[in-house]
C-alpha cells in the first residue's frame, strides 16, 4: 500500500487511493468510483490509520444505537456524526 503501483493495485478493487498520485492517475479515473470526488463537495476519508478507530468508534456507536432501536435513527446518527467530527478534529491535531 505504500507504493503507488501497490495502492493503484487496491483500487481497482473499488477501495480508495490512499496517496493523491494514485487519485490522480489516469487508470484509477477509468476506475466506476473514480469519478466520485468530481460528484462530492468534499471528502474527507479515514484511512489514515492510527487513528482510524478514533473517528470510526463513534460512528459504529451510533449505528448500533440506531440498529438496536436504543435511539432514533436520526438522533443516533447525527450524534454519530458530531462525535466523530469532534474526534477528526482531535486527530488532525495530534498527528499534523
Amino acid at each position: 500500500m505504500t507504493q503507488p503501483a501497490q495502492n493503484l493495485t487496491w483500487t481497482s478493487t473499488g477501495s480508495l487511493p490512499t496517496q493523491a498520485a494514485v487519485a490522480k492517475n489516469p487508470t484509477f479515473a477509468k476506475a466506476p468510483i473514480g469519478g466520485i470526488f468530481d460528484r462530492l463537495n468534499s471528502v474527507y476519508a479515514t484511512s489514515g490509520y492510527p487513528w482510524v478507530g478514533q473517528v470510526m468508534g463513534p460512528f459504529d456507536q451510533a449505528w448500533e444505537a440506531a440498529y438496536l432501536g436504543k435511539k432514533p435513527v436520526a438522533q443516533a446518527l447525527n450524534d454519530g456524526v458530531k462525535e466523530s467530527n469532534k474526534q477528526i478534529e482531535q486527530a488532525r491535531k495530534n498527528f499534523q
